[in-house]
């Protein structure tokens, strides 16, 4: 981390880690995170399911969850955006499908202009489905099982058991964004 901020002539705002399930420390990860946190780093740390390859399907879930009940006036959409943008840029490379789902613990968090709303002002791909979902996330995941890859974005509470164990209940490769603040997926 220090040299990336002291020392690189270019200074990335984005850390890539590929994690596979035999090899990662649970603890050197975690220190990882805290390390990326603390100097606004962005992290995309990324889970392959063991026995599946990518872009067989070409169609990639993105799960959207925590978005702050104002977002449409403070254009703050919480710590979403590099999900957003890698989900964006992932579809385009491989001309696939993107499917967002807007997962919420509430009923009515987030309603059907809300989703209009949301695709206008990110300025998703034409082709991408949009919905909302009810209930919590590992419920969701372990039934929705087309798809090549799940991103997600990752939460202070979220330990990297609890991401090994969203990528083996849906057995489905996963990417889990950490953004930094110098990001913004809105228009």
């Amino acid at each position: 981390m220090q040299y990336l901020k002291c020392a690189a002539f270019f200074k990335p705002n984005t850390i890539f880690v590929s994690l596979d399930s035999s090899d990662y420390v649970p603890k050197n990860i975690n220190k990882l995170y805290q390390d990326t946190r603390k100097n606004d780093y962005g992290m995309l740390l990324c889970i392959p399911y063991s026995t599946v390859s990518l872009t067989i399907e070409k169609s990639i879930h993105l799960r959207l969850k925590n978005i702050p009940s104002d977002w449409k006036e403070s254009f703050d959409i919480g710590h979403n955006n590099l999900s957003i943008l890698t989900s964006i840029l992932m579809s385009q490379n491989w001309k696939g499908t993107l499917n967002v789902h807007v997962v919420c613990e509430e009923e009515n968090c987030f309603t059907s202009d809300d989703i209009k709303r949301l695709n206008y002002m990110v300025r998703f791909p034409k082709n991408t489905n949009m919905d909302v979902r009810q209930g919590g996330l590992k419920e969701h995941v372990a039934r929705g099982r087309s798809a090549d890859i799940n991103i997600f974005t990752t939460f202070e509470d979220m330990k990297i058991e609890d991401r090994y164990e969203l990528v083996n209940s849906s057995r489905i490769s996963g990417h889990f964004c950490l953004d930094s603040s110098q990001i913004n997926a809105l228009v």
